[in-house]
């Protein structure tokens, strides 16, 4: 299949966290010790965590301070990944824009989510999952339940959805494969 003349893809946040997962691996193998890799909040861990996990703070802009997060998680294995409609805009035409595309409309994705957060097997799971949950719109609830991966959905008038027992608390975010919380 080709690209038609003109269209551009654009693969960075793919490659931020494929990028967070391959880096991780590749320090824990040589240091042989736990690490954490975060690239513009995309999260892959490897290696043994700390005791209780590594706390990662959950906030609509990656940027925040660690004292100004919505919520703390233990990630204790794979990766977290936030996708947001609310970061990353500008207007065009009368209209706010935002970089999430919507592959049917060829336009920004409805910001029907403020922030999409979701725990994985590996950070580039976990960053599909919580981009197809933005471009789902309010079907992103059902949708995530399924796919079996806990999940933190905040509309844009802030009324939080959690799924698949997205921890209330710091327990475990992501779990070894196969494994529920």
């Amino acid at each position: 299949m080709q690209v038609p003349a003109g269209v551009r893809l654009d693969l960075g946040s793919s490659a931020k966290a494929l990028s967070a997962d391959r880096a991780a691996a590749r320090i824990a193998r040589a240091t042989s010790s736990g690490v954490l890799v975060s690239i513009g909040g995309d999260v892959a861990v490897a290696g043994a965590p700390p005791p209780g996990g590594w706390a990662v703070g959950i906030a609509l802009d990656s940027a925040r301070a660690p004292d100004d997060v919505d919520q703390v998680v233990a990630v204790r294995h794979g990766g977290l990944a936030s996708s947001s409609t609310a970061v990353r805009t500008w207007w065009h035409d009368g209209r706010r824009r935002h970089h999430i595309v919507d592959p049917a409309t060829g336009e920004s994705a409805e910001p029907y989510w403020a922030l999409v957060t979701a725990c994985a097997d590996s950070c580039v799971h976990a960053n599909a999952l919580t981009t197809a949950a933005v471009v789902w719109g309010r079907r992103a609830g059902p949708k995530l339940a399924a796919a079996g991966n806990p999940a933190r959905l905040v509309r844009h008038d802030g009324v939080v959805l959690t799924v698949n027992g997205w921890p209330a608390d710091a327990r475990a975010c992501a779990q070894p494969a196969g494994a529920r919380p």
